[in-house]
């Protein structure tokens, strides 16, 4: 990445990224297990749903390849 302070920012952002993945499984899984809703489930969802939208969002910054 040719600088340490993006490569820590990197690695940081990997770690932060694995861990909301497994908070969110985690909440799912023990929400479905448990047939209970807590707090932590509902964020889980929450941040599940932005997630999605995310990914599914239109993109503004089309590029046209036929010009």
């Amino acid at each position: 990445m040719n600088s340490a302070k993006w490569t820590a920012i990197a690695l940081s952002y990997m770690c932060v990224w694995a861990y909301v993945v497994a908070f969110l499984l985690y909440q799912l899984g023990t929400g479905i297990a448990e047939r209970s809703f807590t707090v932590g489930t509902g964020v889980a969802c929450a941040v599940a749903l932005l997630m999605l939208w995310f990914i599914v969002r239109p993109n503004r910054n089309k590029v046209d390849l036929t010009k």
